[in-house]
């Protein structure tokens, strides 16, 4: 006689654990004894935590991953405690029974008795399944009514805190760190409009990794300007309503953009060349192609110069052209970037001696003024041709300057090889990262100017 294989499926959901002990362990250990005392063998031990039976079976991860292994023929029988751990809801539950019929798998509820091979029998499990639906339905409204009414009072009602905040007893204040680290994101998301450079910026940026999924949640969680459900001041605002706007209808374009738009037509440049002559933005263009054997073409232009005499700029310049020279020169660009960039915070920089001087001067002479050594109309002349003096002087602010340091990392870490695994969305996005704008010279090569 052939062993009978079975799988044990247990199931439980937060305040199931708490209320009737149903915790995962307790299950577990019933169901293999139970299934050694009958002499089943034990296929597989399937658990979901933390999740109602409500939740449609879809959303049951290891469930979904049992009728997987049901439909492989690798179980005879599934091994449950109760008839509520495995549905509360009538209608899938016979979606399931469908499946199970077909393979010829069967079911039992261990700590109850059923039999669906009666009319009678399989009325009884229908009033069940009604009865515990109808129960967690119930259960659902009254936890839907006091999760409501904290919510009106803002206070919180899970134990995760987004990113930013903080608990202070049960309501949320502001973590400025976190706070900084998101109004950050925001900003990058509305310059860069992509999530994947964002990811790809954040272990520079933060010194910590991102996902995608993390980045969405946070993009459109209304908390961040102070809002949850119906109340509208839940929590302290991290993001402005206008930027937060902003950061949706850019979600929302992207949306669409990727169901209705071509990579084909995504231009790897776009906003970045200037026209060499008169200094705008140069536009993408295409057509399908005699400079390739097959498909799309990218290009440059400067529009001014073809639709009006703005311009006399008539050459395209042609994307493949730019790309490689970046990938092949990007290193050298940046070094010789940094080095006239620091050649030029040197040289304005230069006067910060006569600033200091000048200072000296106007102190010296307030104290000859004070001390009446000098009269009032001298010390105004004096004062008045050291302040003039004073304004000519140009000083950059040390927080202006340009950090080279994040730049110097990313092309030190396999930045080509990463590069070509990218989509043309992502690489506009990278190149959006680091680079201020690009003009070509008449030599053939390209001028860089990073950020």
């Amino acid at each position: 006689m052939d062993i009978i294989r079975a799988a044990l499926y247990i199931r439980v959901s937060t305040d199931e654990q708490v209320r009737e002990g149903y915790s995962l362990e307790a299950q577990k250990a019933h169901l293999l004894e139970y299934a050694k005392k009958n002499g089943y063998s034990v296929v597989d031990l399937y658990g979901d935590e933390e999740i109602t039976a409500r939740k449609s079976y879809k959303k049951r991860k290891e469930f979904m991953r049992l009728i997987s292994d049901v439909e492989a023929g690798k179980i005879d029988l599934i091994l449950f405690i109760k008839l509520d751990r495995w549905f509360r809801s009538v209608a899938d539950y016979y979606k399931i029974q469908e499946v199970l019929d077909t393979y010829g798998v069967g079911w039992r509820a261990t700590t109850e008795q059923y039999d669906t091979t009666t009319a009678s029998g399989r009325l009884y499990i229908n009033i069940r399944l009604a009865v515990a639906q109808d129960e967690a339905d119930r259960t659902s409204e009254r936890i839907k009514f006091v999760f409501d009414r904290k919510v009106a009072e803002s206070q919180i009602i899970s134990g995760r805190v987004p990113l930013g905040y903080k608990k202070d007893g049960n309501k949320l204040v502001i973590d400025e760190e976190g706070a900084e680290v998101v109004r950050r994101i925001f900003d990058m998301y509305i310059n860069l409009r992509s999530r994947r450079a964002i990811v790809f910026q954040c272990p520079q940026e933060f010194g910590r990794k991102f996902s995608y999924k993390m980045l969405e949640t946070m993009l459109k969680n209304e908390k961040y300007i102070g809002k949850y459900r119906d109340n509208p001041n839940y929590c302290p605002a991290i993001i402005e309503k206008s930027v937060f706007d902003e950061a949706q209808a850019i979600r929302k374009a992207g949306a669409l953009r990727s169901q209705s738009s071509s990579d084909d037509y995504f231009y790897i440049f776009s906003g970045l060349l200037v026209c060499p002559v008169c200094g705008r933005r140069l536009s993408g263009c295409g057509g399908s192609g005699y400079k390739e054997i097959k498909g799309f073409y990218r290009y440059y232009r400067c529009n001014f110069a073809s639709n009006s005499s703005d311009c006399s700029n008539k050459r395209r310049v042609s994307e493949k052209k730019i790309e490689k020279y970046l990938l092949e020169n990007i290193s050298e660009e940046v070094a010789k970037y940094k080095v006239e960039y620091e050649l030029s915070i040197k040289k304005r920089k230069k006067p910060a001696i006569n600033k200091r001087t000048i200072e000296n001067k106007l102190s010296k002479l307030r104290e000859l003024y004070i001390n009446d050594l000098i009269a009032m109309a001298d010390y105004k002349k004096e004062y008045d041709a050291l302040n003039a003096e004073l304004k000519k002087i140009e000083v950059v602010p040390e927080d202006d300057e340009k950090d080279f340091g994040k730049l110097e990392t990313l092309l030190s870490s396999g930045f080509e090889n990463m590069y070509h695994t990218l989509d043309n969305k992502a690489k506009r996005a990278l190149w959006h990262t680091i680079i201020e704008k690009i003009a070509k010279r008449d030599d053939g090569g390209f001028d860089i100017f990073f950020k």
